[in-house]
């Protein structure tokens, strides 16, 4: 609404100016294009046609015509704004529904996490995703740690690029679940261990929902020896 207001007070200024001003010009190619971008094109069209001479006379009066399309230009936004209307592009915004970004979590770490997130209580909703993931760990390995799982419950993680790369994965993995566990103890066993940002505790389910990935039944096997 104020652009809209802008445009209509530029319009009033317009009235009286010459006809010939490059002001006119220019003030009628911004309305246009604001008006296509967040209203409808007619609308556009409507000012075209405002200032839109059909015969040329000896008599015509340019300076007369040119006033009188302002006149009917500044009413028209006047109307335009009196009317509430919104912008096309706000209404298609509102419309959609609230982006849920949690909608990709893993089901676990959701029905463990989800209304503690939503009720921004971050710190709880992250704790319940680490004590997911090592859950699952303890009860495929018998180890809740994720150094322990893999050195000595001979967790193999599916999944590696290349053959010639999968002690890199591995090692990746293994650092992923260990860093979970050392997360959790730093987040748990210090009073200023809190997370109160929302796009940090977000950051940490997903990291959570990664390592769920790694853990699903077809993703990982029990290997005691290296198998190349």
């Amino acid at each position: 609404m104020k652009e809209l207001e802008k445009f209509r007070q530029k319009a009033e200024e317009l009235i009286n100016e010459h006809h010939e001003s490059p002001k006119i010009d220019l003030f009628k190619s911004r309305l246009k294009k604001f008006l296509k971008q967040n209203y409808l094109d007619e609308y556009a069209k409507i000012v075209d046609e405002y200032f839109w001479i059909g015969v040329i006379t000896s008599n015509t009066d340019f300076q007369e015509l040119h006033r009188h399309a302002m006149v009917k230009t500044e009413l028209f936004l006047r109307d335009l704004i009196e009317s509430k209307e919104l912008p096309v592009n706000t209404n298609r915004i509102s419309k959609q529904p609230a982006k849920d970004e949690l909608v990709n979590l893993h089901p676990k770490i959701l029905a463990a996490s989800q209304k503690l997130f939503k009720d921004e209580h971050y710190r709880e909703a992250v704790g319940n995703a680490f004590m997911v993931v090592k859950d699952r760990l303890r009860a495929i390995t018998g180890f809740e740690n994720g150094y322990p799982a893999f050195e000595d419950g001979f967790l193999y993680i599916h999944g590696a690029a290349a053959a010639n790369v999968d002690n890199d994965f591995q090692e990746a993995a293994k650092r992923l679940l260990g860093a979970i566990d050392k997360f959790r103890n730093e987040k748990f066993h210090t009073a200023e261990g809190t997370i109160d940002e929302k796009s940090k505790a977000l950051s940490y389910l997903y990291m959570c929902n990664l390592a769920m990935g790694f853990l699903e039944s077809d993703q990982y096997s029990i290997r005691r020896k290296n198998i190349k």
